[in-house]
């Protein structure tokens, strides 16, 4: 383990109100709970994504060219419950080219 579960917790949890434009609160590098009060994610240039659902054992990622705050409802609406519906945890549910 590269860090410690105790960073890894207090990085993960809100110290700010964050903001626009994804109107989360933020940790240390970490958008948390905007669309699940267990999650967090982080945003890179063009719509890259990291969303962590912990609870659920689910990480996604997501590189397109869109805004990342444009994907909290496809998050929410779309991935998350069709991951919960998988009957095991592929190491890689969809790859698109």
């Amino acid at each position: 383990q590269i860090v410690s579960e105790d960073y890894v917790r207090d990085a993960t949890t809100k110290h700010s109100d964050g903001g626009p434009p994804v109107n989360a609160g933020y940790g240390y590098q970490w958008w948390v709970g905007s669309t699940n009060p267990y999650s967090f994610f982080a945003t890179g240039r063009n719509g890259q994504v990291i969303y962590i659902v912990p609870t659920e054992n689910l990480v996604l990622t997501v590189s397109a060219d869109y805004h990342p705050w444009e994907s909290q409802k496809y998050f929410r609406d779309v991935l998350v419950p069709a991951a919960a519906k998988l009957s095991h945890s592929p190491l890689c549910a969809a790859q698109f080219d």
